[in-house]
């Protein structure tokens, strides 16, 4: 079969436009999944495209995602991280805002944290000594029930093992740290539960 001089160069022309749209949408791609820290997957990806005027089909995402090894995050099934059960023991703010501690054991807090992996959510238990700063306890689970606390309080008590009387656990009033189990804990440990007048919901990391 023979092809004029100007059929090829005009066939050229048209594969090296498309081979560079390829290249441009490919890099754009990696762009967005990564200023999204590698939670967009292509749908949100095709949103952010329609945003910039670049007009691209789902499936074409796809496969240049599954081309980059490239993996988003769905959005969490749950409307929200922590609950207040109205049947649990709630206790008086001791602290009304004022984190300050003058020395180790003094006031410790506690906060919960949700973290987006390939996997689904984990979450992140931490508890404070707000005199250093430093995390002196810490628990990770891929559920929010109770032993996320307690965990996370048997590493600070194995820690902080010579510590007096009367610790201030400050948290908010999430099911968790209301917890019959968790309460029984404190109170065996001497602990003074404080929490906050509002319920302060798990931060996303």
């Amino acid at each position: 079969m023979r092809v004029s001089k100007s059929g090829f160069y005009k066939w050229f022309e048209c594969k090296d436009k498309n081979h560079h749209f390829e290249f441009s949408l490919e890099e754009e791609i990696k762009k967005i999944h990564t200023s999204s820290r590698g939670t967009y997957g292509r749908r949100r990806i095709l949103s952010a495209l329609k945003k910039s005027f670049i007009k691209v089909g789902q499936k074409r995402i796809s496969k240049i995602m599954k081309k980059l090894n490239l993996n988003g995050v769905g959005k969490p099934k749950f409307k929200t991280t922590t609950k207040v059960d109205k049947q649990a023991m709630h206790f008086p703010n001791l602290i009304s805002g004022d984190f300050t501690s003058y020395k180790p054991n003094e006031l410790w807090t506690s906060d919960i944290t949700y973290i987006p992996t390939k996997e689904g959510w984990v979450y992140l238990c931490i508890i404070l000594d707000t005199f250093s700063r430093a995390i002196i306890g810490w628990s990770m689970q891929d559920n929010l029930k109770r032993e996320i606390v307690l965990n996370s309080l048997n590493m600070a008590y194995k820690k902080r093992s010579h510590f007096p009387n009367g610790i201030i656990f400050h948290s908010d009033k999430g099911s968790q740290y209301s917890s019959k189990e968790v309460r029984k804990y404190l109170k065996l440990n001497h602990f003074h539960q404080s929490m906050s007048n509002s319920l302060n919901l798990p931060k996303k990391v």
